[in-house]
């Protein structure tokens, strides 16, 4: 079992890496200055990123649980959608290998690149669920100190509504 500290802590280190990543993912969008539908998507992305970026450092800070289980709902559907983007690119780049490249071994080809999705779809997963498992840990501390803060001040119910 965690303890609530090191959830805090847990915490603490997320909102900053979303911090950092919301940095990187802007300069990533004007440095790819491209034209066509991936660049409204990326965009769309980067507008979301940046909005939910300070909803949840607000709420781990602020501890109002209102705004981790905002983020949190943003961040399954977008790793939601990002592991049907996987999926459907697996299965795009599979038919079109298969068909037109490689003349001299497609079946390795495939193999190859089925693989390496598996293993992005795989890590996609297994970064989702360490993620959603220290904003929920976050959710848990944050009622916990709720709860002690009211029974030993009745008076500072106020300060625990979201």
């Amino acid at each position: 079992m965690v303890s609530n500290s090191t959830f805090l802590t847990l915490g603490y280190t997320y909102g900053v890496w979303r911090l950092i990543s919301s940095i990187l993912l802007i300069v990533n969008v004007f440095l790819m200055q491209s034209s066509g539908p991936f660049s409204i998507i990326y965009k769309v992305h980067l507008a979301l990123s940046l909005m939910m970026t300070p909803v949840v450092i607000y709420g781990i800070f602020m501890r109002r649980i209102i705004f981790i289980v905002l983020h949190w709902v943003y961040f399954t559907i977008t790793s939601a959608l990002q592991i049907i983007a996987l999926i459907t690119a697996c299965v795009l780049t599979v038919t079109t290998t298969r068909d037109k490249m490689f003349n001299t071994d497609p079946e390795l080809a495939v193999i190859v690149e089925t693989y390496l999705y598996i293993a992005g779809i795989t890590a996609l997963i297994v970064y989702y669920t360490g993620v959603s498992w220290v904003l929920q840990g976050l959710v848990k501390t944050i009622r916990h100190e709720n709860k002690t803060t009211i029974e030993r001040h009745p008076s500072s119910l106020h300060s625990v509504i979201d």
